[in-house]
């Protein structure tokens, strides 16, 4: 086998067209790296922006719920305030319904014993036991009147006083 041999100008021009074709294939990476890294950096900046735009929509949706929930509370309050103003409205007409209530009771209190005794005194068993008395007619109308309002007087006391017997009867006992 033959070697070749090869003079060191060969060897000399031949490494520096490799050097050449290296250097070439180098700039040719380097240039694709650079496109890379300018395409990376683009993908980057539109995920940044991408972001930003979410984030702008989320915040926008965001004060939108804030601004209807704040209406939505304005209302409530609305409606309370005129709850409370009917409430008011309604108890306002109880004490009134109350106060009338506790009237008609007062007069019915105060007529009750009257009318017993006038049903009592309407009766044949006391127009007949007062009519043995031996006075006119006159004089018999005023005592029976005499009889009728001492006994009437006498049970419209005692029917208002027993509640407030009772009354601070029960206080006195807490």
């Amino acid at each position: 086998m033959l070697i070749a041999r090869t003079t060191p100008k060969a060897r000399l021009r031949r490494d520096k067209l490799h050097l050449a074709q290296l250097g070439r294939e180098f700039d040719v990476c380097a240039s694709q790296l650079t496109l890379k890294h300018m395409w990376a950096n683009d993908i980057l900046e539109r995920a940044q922006q991408a972001a930003e735009l979410v984030t702008a929509l989320l915040s926008a949706k965001y004060i939108q719920i804030l601004i209807s929930n704040n209406m939505n509370v304005s209302r409530l309050a609305e409606l309370s305030q005129q709850d409370g103003q009917n409430t008011l409205a309604i108890s306002k007409a109880m004490k009134n319904d109350s106060s009338t209530m506790k009237f008609i009771a007062i007069l019915a209190v105060l007529y009750a014993p009257g009318t017993f005794v006038a049903t009592i005194f309407s009766t044949g068993f006391v127009n007949s036991s007062l009519g043995q008395i031996e006075t006119p007619a006159r004089h018999r109308a005023f005592f029976q009147a005499g009889i009728y309002a001492a006994v009437t007087v006498i049970l419209t006391c005692i029917t208002v006083l027993i509640p407030y017997l009772l009354k601070a009867r029960r206080f006195t006992t807490i």
